[in-house]
């Protein structure tokens, strides 16, 4: 009978396939482009994935990946401060399945200096102007 439900649920599940080398580094090949996406791992990690592809399959994975974004740049995880290779993983199953490189967060965070400018006269003392409010706050030095 072609209506009788399977004698076991079919489960689907998502396959992450790790590779030895590296997919997606510098440029990709004629009739790809490079997408990225900034996701958290299952520890709660977040890593910058970056994947070369064909535009017309862009809609069907950004489906799956709602962070996924066309690339500008070659190298879209480390402009966006994960320059640290971790992996290069197959995420999907059957035709939908899409190899990526992933990349972390630098070990040590970098240390971004603030940069205070002294100017000859206070700047808000008094009323401030129309549509704007006050905020204050003490720093520790």
């Amino acid at each position: 009978d072609l209506y009788n439900l399977p004698d076991e649920p079919v489960k689907v599940e998502e396959e992450v396939v790790k590779v030895a080398e590296p997919c997606c580094q510098g440029k990709c090949q004629v009739g790809e482009q490079k997408y990225w996406s900034i996701a958290k791992s299952l520890f709660d990690r977040p890593h910058c994935g970056e994947c070369c592809m064909n535009p017309s399959e862009y809609s069907l994975y950004h489906f799956f990946e709602k962070n996924l974004t066309k690339s500008m740049e070659d190298n879209p995880c480390d402009v966006r401060g994960y320059p640290k290779y971790d992996s290069t993983v197959t995420h999907g199953f059957g035709l939908v399945s899409i190899t990526l490189d992933l990349y972390n967060l630098p070990v040590e965070p970098v240390k971004v200096e603030e940069e205070v400018v002294k100017v000859a006269e206070p700047c808000c003392q008094g009323k401030c102007q129309v549509g704007e409010q006050k905020y204050w706050s003490i720093a520790k030095s």
